[in-house]
């Protein structure tokens, strides 16, 4: 589906880079041609942030190799790292600072009269 969506999206970046290249970087649908890459962008980017959340915590719990691996490491004393949740601070605070930057980015004016 990714794949799909990907291959129809390509003319509008054509065009896109189409009028970049032109140095036509005003008009009536420029702006919207622009909401829509950063649509695009942030959705792709909300995938990809999904599936790498659903890959570390699988919704069914661990794996027959991982229940084994934790169960000899608990027999042989080994510590592991504790707080479960460590991984998905890390991945929400990865994200919120990708949102926070796009965000400022667009508030400043995005890359408008910057040569």
């Amino acid at each position: 589906v990714a794949s799909i969506i990907l291959v129809n999206h390509m003319p509008l970046v054509s065009k896109m880079s189409n009028r970049v290249t032109g140095g036509k970087l005003s008009g009536p649908d420029f702006d919207s041609i622009r909401i829509q890459l950063l649509i695009h962008a942030v959705g792709g980017l909300l995938i990809l942030i999904f599936t790498t959340v659903l890959s570390v915590y699988k919704p069914w719990g661990k794996t027959v190799y991982g229940r084994r691996n934790k169960s000899v490491q608990e027999l042989q004393g080994d510590s592991l790292i504790t707080g479960k949740s460590w991984g998905l601070k890390v991945i929400f605070g990865v994200t919120g600072l990708i949102i926070l930057f796009i965000v400022l980015h667009l508030i400043t004016g995005g890359m408008a009269g910057r040569h």
